[in-house]
């Protein structure tokens, strides 16, 4: 008996396209602008050097005790390649100066910040889809925005 492969609509590929977009490539965009940022042979020191901004955020439960062991692992150096998007990001916009947004900044802003920020938004609201879908016009508008 053959079985039916299940066919997707066009908002459901628009957005499995976005969220491909954020979920795999965006990271790697974002480690290089954190690795240029932070030299990823001295994380430890940077990391310990901020040690009181950090542990700020920490109580503030900004960062999870998972993020916490990834910047102070015991044992070894920390490394840029453990960090997801969440904690480079949270670590640009609390130890650098590049300004990152919780809102969508505005279309003109080709900023770093910017395009960090828009990843941010973007990649807030896919994760916290229930549809799993995305119309034509909120993916014309999506996909150029995050893949600039």
């Amino acid at each position: 008996m053959a079985s039916s492969v299940p066919v997707l609509s066009r908002e459901e590929t628009n957005f499995l396209r976005v969220a491909n977009l954020l979920i795999r490539l965006s990271p790697k965009a974002v480690r290089i602008l954190f690795n240029r940022e932070f030299n990823p042979g001295g994380l430890k020191s940077i990391f310990s050097k901020n040690w009181t901004k950090l542990d700020k955020l920490k109580k503030k439960h900004v960062l999870t005790q998972t993020q916490w062991s990834l910047l102070f692992p015991s044992g070894y150096d920390p490394k840029s390649n453990d960090f997801d998007l969440t904690l480079m990001v949270c670590l640009l916009r609390n130890l650098s100066t590049i300004t990152i947004q919780d809102q969508l900044p505005q279309p003109a802003d080709m900023s770093e910040g910017a395009a960090v920020s828009r990843i941010k938004f973007y990649r807030n609201q896919i994760a916290h889809s229930d549809s799993g879908a995305m119309s034509d016009a909120d993916f014309n508008t999506t996909f150029p925005a995050v893949s600039k």
